[in-house]
């Protein structure tokens, strides 16, 4: 609703002059005035002796706003003036003046309403209405004049997209608009925010507008079919019974069998009492109808409907929504405004309408309605369209009533009487003639009468809140009518106000009527194609409308038309907001009483020395029922087209081929031309995907290789008979093997079954299989009759049986001067791996971040769902867009640059939702974790660093600098607070440390923040000697770095140098004194590396080595902190050892089995124009060794990664069972995850090494030992509670080794369920309420959940119980890994196998 800045004042100056000395004027103008929109004012001089000057201002009376024009006038002459007013503000008041300069004596002021809405008109259209984590959001903006024609803006336009806490996520600047329309896109993240997105465009400068749209981010699963209820919204309570009506579609347009539940509740009641009713729709049955009482209802009540539909065949539930009002009335009668008809001031005659509560009219010859006016009563009969007429003397009285059989309606008397200067209004008429077609093109024909002689006539013609048009006409002599032709523009779509007037002697006539015309464009847009054609078809789309214009297109599942909402831009939403913008003469909405003056109908002023009259009104309301409480539905959409194309011709042919999706899609689309404007289609297009015939295989998520899977297969026959049918599954490959209804192998490659399946109807047989192969193994079902046939191809996962373990070796060469290098990769894999589970590769790459730059979105396998963890998604982009800066590749590397910006985005979307209202950050979010001084300072530090390359807001980081700066205590120092890891990795002096890295990142928050960081250096400077902490001491050195204070970095770097661990040309630092690998390793060799000048020359290379040698294959590390920090030391040093060489290499590899045999062999270049390029080279599954060949100039890494599965387990070193043991990861294929950790001895420390055996370098002589640990106790119990249904019990305890161990870090518990079963939606959200678990994620379309856990304490049992539905039958199945670990210190690593 419109805001308005003033209170409008009619003031109304209706002097008597002479008729013989006067010269007539008449200033007509819109009420209304809006912000940066035209202000079109007609000026006419009447009868006058002589030409007059007018001088019209618009002005604000509150501030400096003044624009002026003088207009001269010829007697009998009109003209329009336009003003374009500025930006109008709500505290300010606007007035129309008017002055007689020469002619005429003048001197008038009209106070205006002000709109501070205005300038172009803006419509967002997005594909969707509703999007689920990860979906990309297309959307489009338009930006038109307020007549829909292309308008050209030379201000800056910003769009920003905004979560459900309004926080900025993307933005797009300074966009240049295309004929009016920008389209763009942007992904969500696998965890955002839910709730109600927002689209924002600010249109800068002159304008300072702002336009939103609003789109739903929900977790949803799409639908296979809808449900509808058929009801009359109204019913009147003499129908004994309340009829319903619902049925179901698939989405192909196809009607659901099964079983309805109808409840009806009344609304707004705070007890549950309902009406439940259960039918069902049977073969051949497409409706179904149910019936309520209407004596167990309560009249004059509103009734919520809920209608679900449970599908036969498959148990699936749909469920729509709709409303009833229980009408105490049998008949809806009113009057509308347009029904009252005045003669001398008061109403003489009343359209009284009866209609039926569904807004059909009442058709009834025989009744009559009658009213009551004091002791007469009227009566009047009903003509076609429901309408009686009475014609009456008015009489003083409180009120009107009229009958109609039993209903009645009472009105008060609101027509006041004028007591001087009557004008008979019925004088002068207007009438339109009948128009032949809806072409726009065709002109209004308009007859103005009187019953007297026509002078002239002036008319003015509004629309879309101005003046669009005037001219004076001159009148033959003698004449009472005239007629003239309007031609018609989109200016007077959809409905414009004509306003006829002239002057006789000294009163003023006029006369006023609405142009309602066609809900039409000027640019006519039409989509010809087929409507029914098969899935994956390719089909031509004709695309007609006006040639050079730019047509936006959007095809969507038909899913999309479930919602009724805003979201689609559609055709009645824009003439609604053509209608919409009016002007007005008086406050909006109206006082009870207002004066009805001339114009009013059309929101015009008008001052005139002339005389009229000002009736002062009430108007009545229509009651008739409102058609916009459609039922709620939900909308699951799939985008098929969005696609914007320049036309050329009038017919555009468009093939594109149409999705496998058996569906109705939904085609609709706009277009704007540089003369005609903007133009929609009439009506979407409905493209039927659809066969008569066709089969639906229903898959689990992956299985194990050896278990027997039960595959449903259900047959849809819509042939309008019954036919034999013979299903066929194939099994040519042998990828598994065929199994009949015992569980006993069949010897064919296929298996048949025959069955009837009845006319419009479907039916469902069974296979059974057990695969043989790991992988995505092909399943071929074929369906055949003696009329059609059908056949499909799918994939269903095969995972190995066991569990994973992966390693990954890596190296660094330099050649120079044509050297040649050799190496050889060996794998150690051991013996009783579970058969066919190996994957490996070999990876080449000119560049040292090559792995990285591939994997940029996938470089932790464990996770990401803390507000530590998601930074792994976030930071590393950011420094690898610092590092293609730093090469000088950012420019030629556009699609790797653009596709760092997108993680970007959506790592800092899905951070948002880990922050605090207080501009901190926490582990779990606002709802789940008390904020965190770490992560705060960790996550607003790259914040700064990631500002240039995505939409990060300033206050972001500002707030959270400020949280921060309330977190220093007097002594200058900073304290932990919020649980995230052990304290003992960082000490006060460490943590300030870090936390000033965040103050000093850029210069304009540390100039902001100098106390801040003044007051922390101080404490640093003043304990420095006290500090013997290496982790602390690597990020003190990088504080005194950054601060400029390079010697005492350089002190602190020679402290920190004899701590060091050299071996094999590798050097890294531990803060572990017990000679194990430490979780922290990676980090404090990377703030060393950090701290290190780059002048240091070569003395880097050996901790740069080590560094690069501890990533997995993916190019991250064991977690996410140490990721990010390996990686920032990577780069930095990375950059310093391209500059000096340029690459030209041959890498020639020969992978060999145990036996020797030559099993692949390739040559793969590398040179400057591929150096950034991963060249990966999968391996047969049998090789065991790679020999490497490396000639050139240049630097080339190498990666070799391999991985393989085993199914027995070693025992643990405090547990006898062979069940458990701390170097368990869930299985995956054929991806890499990274290797869990062990305490391993070996004389090979340089890589990393696997779960179970040592890595093993070029070397022969190795020597192992590993030592298992159980830090954490496992107890599953699992059971079926029914058919359908498990539950699963895990009990688990942390066992810490020692007692400074005895408090866990964040702790992960992943549960994999077995073959056939998901996660049970409501148990989960039962456990999410359990205050020790902090955040539950689901995985792997349910078959996985991770439970996370901000600490555990040592000794202490909990357990859980988790539910999980079977909804695939797997029989002989496998055991299922659990596993749990400390997050922060792989080394506390435990897992179990249970089965069912």
């Amino acid at each position: 609703m419109y805001r308005f800045s003033t209170t409008l004042l009619v003031i109304l100056l209706i002097p008597l002059y002479s008729a013989v000395s006067e010269s007539y004027y008449s200033i007509v103008a819109p009420g209304t005035i809006r912000s940066n929109r035209n202000y079109s004012v007609c000026v006419s001089l009447h009868d006058a002796a002589s030409p007059a000057t007018i001088r019209l201002t618009l002005l604000s009376l509150t501030s400096t706003l003044r624009l002026s024009h003088d207009v001269v006038l010829e007697p009998y002459e009109s003209k329009l003036i336009d003003f374009m007013p500025p930006k109008l503000f709500e505290k300010f008041q606007y007035a129309l003046t008017a002055e007689g300069i020469k002619g005429v004596t003048l001197n008038d002021t009209h106070k205006l309403i002000a709109f501070t809405e205005g300038g172009p008109r803006v419509y967002i259209e997005s594909d969707k209405g509703l999007y689920k984590p990860e979906d990309v959001v297309q959307f489009r903006v338009i930006i038109l004049d307020e007549n829909l024609q292309i308008k050209e803006i030379v201000e800056p336009i910003r769009i920003q997209i905004l979560d459900a806490q309004r926080n900025r996520v993307k933005q797009f600047k300074d966009i240049k608009l295309d004929r009016g329309v920008f389209a763009a896109k942007f992904k969500l993240s696998k965890q955002p925010m839910l709730g109600s997105w927002f689209i924002s465009v600010h249109i800068s400068g002159k304008y300072d507008m702002n336009k939103e749209y609003t789109f739903k981010v929900e977790k949803y699963v799409l639908p296979k079919f809808s449900v509808h209820i058929e009801n009359d919204r109204h019913v009147a309570q003499k129908n004994d019974k309340l009829k319903i009506t619902v049925y179901g579609k698939y989405t192909y347009g196809k009607y659901v069998q099964g079983t309805v539940n109808v409840l009806l509740l009344k609304a707004h009641e705070n007890d549950y009492n309902e009406l439940n009713k259960n039918v069902e729709i049977s073969d051949g049955e497409v409706k179904t109808d149910v019936f309520f009482d209407m004596q167990e209802l309560e009249h004059g009540s509103k009734y919520n409907i809920y209608a679900t539909l449970t599908e036969r065949l498959t148990n699936i539930s749909a469920t729509a929504e709709s409303e009833v009002y229980l009408e105490v009335n049998s008949f809806n009668i009113f009057i509308p405004e347009s029904g009252i008809e005045f003669r001398d001031n008061n109403p003489y005659r009343f359209a009284l309408h009866v209609k039926n509560w569904n807004g059909t009219p009442v058709r009834d010859h025989t009744s009559t309605a009658t009213m009551h006016l004091n002791k007469k009563v009227y009566s009047s009969p009903l003509d076609e369209n429901g309408v009686a007429l009475f014609e009456f003397e008015y009489e003083p009285t409180y009120l009107f009533e009229f009958n109609y059989k039993d209903t009645v309606i009472r009105f008060d008397n609101n027509f006041v009487e004028q007591a001087s200067n009557r004008i008979d209004r019925t004088n002068c008429k207007i009438k339109m003639r009948p128009r032949s077609s809806t072409d726009l093109s065709e002109p209004v024909e308009i007859e103005v009468s009187a019953n007297h002689t026509l002078p002239y006539l002036i008319y003015t013609l509004t629309s879309h809140g101005n003046i669009v048009r005037e001219e004076f006409i001159r009148v033959p002599p003698n004449q009472n009518s005239h007629e003239f032709l309007i031609n018609v523009s989109m200016s007077m779509v959809p409905n414009s106000y004509l306003f006829v007037y002239y002057i006789i002697e000294d009163q003023l006539f006029y006369c006023e009527f609405t142009i309602r015309l066609p809900h039409s464009f000027v640019n006519k847009l039409a989509i010809a194609a087929p409507t029914n054609v098969k899935p994956g078809q390719n089909i031509t789309l004709n695309v007609k409308g006006l040639p050079n214009s730019r047509v936006s297109i959007i095809a969507v599942d038909k899913s999309v038309l479930l919602l009724n909402s805003e979201n689609v831009l559609r055709k009645d939403s824009i003439i609604k907001d053509l209608a919409f913008d009016r002007s007005y003469s008086h406050d909006y909405p109206l006082p009870i009483r207002y004066p009805h003056t001339p114009g009013y109908g059309a929101g015009l002023i008008i001052l005139t020395n002339s005389k009229y009259n000002i009736p002062t009104l009430k108007s009545l309301t229509d009651r008739s029922p409102s058609n916009n409480s459609a039922p709620v539905r939900s909308i699951f959409p799939e985008t098929w087209i969005f696609k914007d194309l320049d036309i050329i011709d009038s017919n555009t042919p468009l093939t594109l081929q149409v999705p496998d999706t058996i569906t109705t899609w939904i085609v609709r689309a706009f277009s704007v031309n540089d003369e005609t404007g903007f133009g929609i289609m009439d009506n979407t297009l409905d493209i039927e995907a659809f066969q008569p015939f066709f089969i639906s295989v229903n898959l689990p998520y992956s299985v194990k290789r050896g278990e027997i899977v039960t595959i449903p297969v259900t047959i849809f026959n819509y042939l309008q008979q019954s036919h034999p049918t013979e299903i066929t599954m194939e099994n040519n490959s042998e990828n598994f093997q065929l199994m009949d209804d015992e569980n006993q192998p069949i010897v064919k490659k296929h298996d048949t079954r025959n069955i009837t399946v009845p006319a419009n109807n479907g039916k469902s047989v069974a296979f059974r299989l057990s695969p043989k192969k790991v992988g995505n193994i092909e399943i071929r079902v074929e369906a055949k009759n003696s009329i059609t046939a059908d056949a499909v191809l799918h994939k269903l996962r095969v995972d190995p049986e066991g569990i994973a373990h992966n390693s990954n070796q890596e190296e660094l060469l330099t050649l120079r001067d044509g050297d040649a290098k050799n190496l050889t990769f060996r794998t150690n894999i051991p013996a009783d791996i579970v058969s066919d589970s190996e994957y490996l590769v070999l990876s080449v790459s000119g560049d040292i971040m090559g792995t990285t730059l591939e994997n940029l979105d996938d470089l932790v396998q464990m996770p990401t769902g803390c507000g530590e963890q998601n930074m792994v998604n976030l930071v590393p982009n950011i420094l690898i867009l610092d590092y293609l800066k730093s090469i000088d590749k950012f420019v030629t590397q556009d699609k790797l640059v653009n596709k760092g910006k997108i993680f970007i985005d959506i790592g800092y979307q899905q951070q948002l939702s880990y922050r605090h209202s207080n501009g901190a950050f926490s582990v779990f979010g606002p709802d789940r974790s008390t904020e965190s001084n770490w992560l705060t300072a960790y996550v607003i530090r790259f914040f700064m660093k990631g500002m240039q390359y995505s939409a990060i807001e300033a206050k972001i980081v500002e707030e959270g600098l400020r949280y921060l700066s309330t977190q220093q205590l007097d002594d200058g120092s900073f304290p932990h607070r919020g649980h995230l890891f052990k304290p003992a990795h960082q000490n006060q002096y460490g943590f300030t440390a870090f936390v000033m890295l965040t103050f000093m990142e850029e210069m304009k928050y540390a100039r902001k923040f100098k106390d801040v960081i003044q007051k922390g250096m101080l404490f640093l400077n003043n304990n420095i000697n006290e500090v013997h902490d290496i982790y602390s001491l690597a990020i003190m050195a990088n504080v005194y770095e950054k601060a400029g204070n390079r010697s005492q970095a350089q002190n602190i770097l020679e402290k920190i140098n004899p701590m060091a661990k050299e071996e094999n040309g590798l050097k890294w630092w531990t803060s572990n004194n017990k000679n194990e690998e430490s979780a922290n390793d990676v980090e404090i060799t990377a703030y060393i590396l950090l701290a290190l000048p780059e002048t240091s020359g070569a003395s880097y290379m050996p901790i740069f080595n080590w560094l690069m040698k501890q990533r997995n294959n993916h190019g991250g590390y064991g977690s996410t902190h140490d990721t990010v920090i390996g990686l920032q030391a990577l780069t930095k040093y990375a950059r310093i050892l391209g500059q000096d060489l340029n690459t030209l290499l041959k890498v020639h590899y020969i992978a060999s089995s145990d036996e020797g045999s030559h099993l692949k062999e390739n040559i793969l270049g590398v040179d400057t124009a591929n150096e950034l390029i991963l060249q990966k080279e999968e391996l047969p599954r049998n090789t065991r060794s790679v020999q490497v060949e490396v000639m050139g100039i240049g630097r080339v890494y190498l990666q070799f990664a391999y991985q393989y599965f085993v199914s027995n387990l070693p025992k643990t070193l405090n547990s006898a069972s062979t069940t458990r043991t701390s170097i368990v990861q869930s299985p995956t294929t054929p991806t890499l995850p990274m290797p869990a950790t062990e305490v391993t001895t070996t004389q090979a420390t340089a890589n990393k090494h696997s779960a179970i055996m040592p890595q093993m370098l070029p070397t022969e002589d190795v020597v192992t030992e590993t030592v298992v640990y159980e830090y954490f106790t496992i107890i599953p119990t699992a059971k079926l509670d029914s058919a359908s249904l498990m539950s699963l019990e895990v009990c688990y305890t942390y066992q810490p080794l020692t007692e400074d161990e005895k408090l866990t870090n964040m702790v992960i518990l992943e549960i994999q369920f077995p073959s056939g079963f998901t996660a049970n939606a409501q148990s989960i959200e039962k456990l999410r309420e359990e205050e020790h678990i902090s955040r539950i994620d689901i995985q792997n379309a349910a078959t996985k959940v991770i439970f996370y856990f901000e600490k555990l304490e040592g000794h202490e049992e909990h357990c859980l119980t988790i539910l999980s539905d079977r909804g695939h039958e797997v029989s002989s199945l496998k055991p299922c890994p659990i596993i749990m670990y400390d997050f922060y210190n792989d080394k506390r690593r435990s897992a179990i196998m249970y089965q069912l």
